[in-house]
């Protein structure tokens, strides 16, 4: 009798070592499928024909807690920015985009600036590529927004663009900065204490999941930042000469910063590079007037223009 209440024990015994043998492999399984979509989503970032753009390149660059929406962002298309619009904007989509705008204004106010980000994006995307009067107000609101968020060096809840993210041994600037499709000059600017000299193993920085792109609106005279096709900041750009640059997308090939000299201003220089129906093209882009430069854009705009966009991954599209 004994005996057979021992081996019935024996046998609950094993089937509960079972059950936490499995459990502890589901959990690892569950652990390993989390960190395949992570891996997955940072390689799927940049397009493939940004290398095939790119060319190389020499670059000489010397809150509180808040409460934010579960609305998840809106999934970047591939084309939102064309140089013709597919439709003209219905009035059911500019009804939706003045609501959104509304919704995300009430949340800025209230300091949930990610949630209020969200709703600004979601406008954004229904009347891109449209002329409207409502554009307007949509850029300034999200211009404002991702320079207190996405651009101040802060981790916010739920931000889908930021990472906290460890040192790992033998790290450089450079090679962190490629791998998230960044500048060194912005993994310093959101890292303002990082030693680039001092990579220690095990310390946390904040990254950007690039790359960051430009979209030049040569009619409008504007110079639009995109991340992942999501508006950041809008610039304004001159063009001196009477013909304007061939439409088409270009690479980053060089970029020059010199030190004021003598009381002459700081000169910055970006050049792009491009093959625009066969031929090769080249656009020059400065802070300084002059007969052979094409875009002309103020010391500020041109200095964070080359902050953002990494030579290798970004694409600079000039629109007629």
């Amino acid at each position: 009798m004994a005996k057979g209440r021992r081996r019935k024990s024996q046998g609950r015994e094993r089937w509960l070592w079972v059950i936490v043998a499995a459990l502890i492999l589901w959990g690892g399984y569950q652990i390993w499928q989390v960190r395949r979509q992570i891996v997955g989503q940072l390689h799927s970032r940049h397009r493939p024909h940004h290398k095939a753009a790119a060319a190389k390149v020499a670059v000489v660059t010397t809150s509180p807690e808040i409460n934010v929406s579960s609305s998840p962002p809106v999934p970047a298309d591939t084309e939102l920015i064309a140089q013709k619009p597919p439709h003209p904007i219905s009035p059911a989509e500019l009804r939706a985009a003045e609501q959104f705008l509304k919704q995300g204004i009430r949340l800025a106010d209230g300091h949930h600036l990610i949630s209020a980000r969200f709703r600004f994006e979601r406008a954004w995307h229904l009347v891109a590529g449209h002329q409207t009067e409502i554009a307007r107000p949509i850029r300034k609101w999200l211009s404002k927004i991702n320079t207190h968020t996405l651009l101040a060096g802060v981790a916010y809840p739920r931000d889908p663009w930021i990472r906290l993210i460890e040192v790992p041994p033998g790290a450089t600037l450079e090679r962190i900065a490629h791998l998230y499709r960044i500048t060194p000059a912005m993994l310093l600017t959101l890292n303002p204490l990082l030693n680039p000299r001092d990579m220690r193993a095990g310390s946390w920085l904040l990254v950007i999941l690039g790359p960051f792109d430009a979209r030049i609106d040569l009619s409008h005279h504007r110079i639009d930042i995109l991340l992942h096709h999501q508006f950041v900041l809008s610039y304004r750009v001159k063009i001196p000469g009477v013909i304007n640059p061939r439409p088409g997308d270009y690479s980053v090939v060089r970029s020059s910063l010199s030190a004021p000299v003598q009381g002459m201003p700081e000169f910055i220089g970006m050049t792009l590079a491009g093959r625009i129906h066969g031929r090769q093209e080249t656009v020059k882009m400065s802070n300084v007037d002059s007969p052979n430069i094409d875009l002309v854009m103020t010391t500020h705009s041109l200095a964070e223009l080359v902050r953002m966009l990494n030579p290798t991954f970004s694409v600079v599209r000039i629109r007629p």
